[in-house]
Parts: C-alpha cells; sequence; structure tokens
C-alpha cells in the first residue's frame, strides 16, 4: 500500500515540476510520469487584432469590429515529424477571416519557415504544424520562407518575419487574468497548457497575399503558453522520476 501511495505521489511531484515556469490561469496541475513524456512540444505565442482580456465594454465594441487576424508563432523544443527531429525550428501563421475568428471558422492564411531549410526538414515542420492547427489556420494559400525568428525570454516574446511582420510584448506583469479569468473572452487558437494573457508593445503586419496591413501596439491582445502532445504513459512505475517537491517522498522510502 505504501509503494502504491508513493508511486501516485511522485507521479504528481513530476507533473507539478514539469510546469512550474508558467503559473496557471486555470485549474490544477496535471499529474503525469516521465515516461508520458512529451513528444512534440515548445513554447508559442498569438496575437489579436482584439484585446483577449478587456472589460465587457470594450470586448463587445471590439467583437462585431475587430479580431479579424490572429498572428501564431511556435518555437519547437522537442519532438519528432516523419523522421525529422523538430528541436530548434520555428513556424509563424497568419490567420485572416472576415469577421472575429471567434464568430467564423472560415478562415485563410499564410504560413512562414526559415528559409534556407533543407526540403525534408521544411515539409517536417510545415506537417507538424498544420496537423496542430488545421482547423485555427483554415485553408492555407501559401508557405513563404523568409527569415523567420521566434524568441521567449524571461516573460518576454518576440516575433520576427522578414521585414513586414513583428510582434513584441510581454506577460502582464501582474498576471491580472489569473486574478480576474472573467475577463478573458477568448481562447486560445491552439491548444495550450496554462495559457497566460501577454501585452503587447508592437503587433505590425503587412501580408498582401492576405490583403491585410494594421499596426497595433500597447494592448492585451496575446496568449503565451507551451503546447504538446503526450506519448502513451508507463505501465512500469519504477520509471516515475521524483522532482525536488518530492522529497518528503524520499523520507518516506528511507524510513522503510
Amino acid at each position: 500500500m505504501l509503494r502504491s501511495t508513493i508511486a501516485v505521489v511522485v507521479a504528481c511531484a513530476t507533473g507539478f515540476g514539469a510546469w512550474q515556469e508558467l503559473r496557471p490561469c486555470h485549474a490544477a496541475d496535471l499529474c503525469v510520469t516521465e515516461a508520458a513524456r512529451v513528444a512534440v512540444a515548445g513554447r508559442y505565442v498569438e496575437a489579436r487584432t482584439a484585446s483577449v482580456f478587456a472589460g465587457a465594454c470594450h470586448y463587445n465594441g471590439e467583437l462585431v469590429t475587430a479580431g479579424r487576424e490572429a498572428l501564431l508563432a511556435w518555437r519547437f523544443e522537442s519532438g519528432v515529424e516523419a523522421g525529422v527531429e523538430l528541436a530548434g525550428l520555428v513556424a509563424v501563421g497568419l490567420v485572416r477571416a472576415n469577421e472575429n475568428l471567434k464568430l467564423t471558422t472560415q478562415r485563410e492564411s499564410v504560413l512562414y519557415v526559415p528559409r534556407g531549410l533543407e526540403r525534408g526538414r521544411r515539409d517536417a515542420l510545415v506537417a507538424a504544424v498544420t496537423r496542430s492547427a488545421d482547423a485555427a489556420l483554415g485553408d492555407v494559400l501559401d508557405v513563404r520562407e523568409l527569415d523567420v525568428a521566434v524568441e521567449f525570454s524571461g516573460d518576454a516574446y518576440s516575433v520576427r518575419v522578414g521585414d513586414d511582420l513583428e510582434l513584441t510584448g510581454s506577460l502582464d506583469a501582474d498576471r491580472a487574468c489569473c486574478r480576474m479569468p472573467q475577463n478573458v473572452w477568448y481562447e486560445p487558437l491552439v491548444a495550450l497548457e496554462r495559457p497566460l494573457v501577454g501585452k503587447s508593445d508592437v503587433f505590425r503586419v503587412h501580408e498582401p497575399r492576405l490583403h491585410t496591413r494594421f499596426s497595433r501596439h500597447d494592448a492585451n491582445d496575446a496568449f503565451v503558453g507551451s503546447f504538446g502532445e503526450r506519448a502513451e504513459p508507463a505501465r512500469d512505475a519504477s520509471t516515475l522520476v521524483a522532482t525536488p517537491v518530492a522529497a518528503p517522498v524520499a523520507a518516506l522510502v528511507a524510513a522503510q
């Protein structure tokens, strides 16, 4: 009985440690094992042309007049697609609709991938992105190869594609989205682990393929979080690995 209890506690501790970098706006921590590791994972930022965190009047004023565009940016930290290692690769998507993205699934998009990738790596990157965000992207009109940068440093995020797409900002310093979740009016277009709201200092886009050009600043218009697909959990509890938060468990084992 004690060994079973230890296994459960260690599993929960491992899950807690895996996501301690970003604190949740939502519910409790997940319980995962090391063997149920993330197969494809990384960091993600999404910015809308509408405030995702705002008062009710502000939200309603934008619902039918704004929010028709979104920039989606991925930075892969691990995973394999079609035998190709994804770690270190980045990609960006620009999505547009004829009304607020919350109100329609009819969308068009352009994908941007780094120039100079070998054909196999390029195709694997595009496949990984479109598979995880197919509904969000809608009809992909083009895949463009440009200088693409997607960076995360502490609370800050930065996306740049050539000379015509730029996004810079940081997480809301006081995490107001966590204290007032009723004022978070949208959900990310891609499934994320505990997304937090970001405030964008600069959000600038010019994409003739989508007939889109705009420039915004100083808006609570972004979601930042971690994406990932989890492999099948291990059947052998001996593969569980404790993290520092599981120190009391070590003491119990030593007592036996």
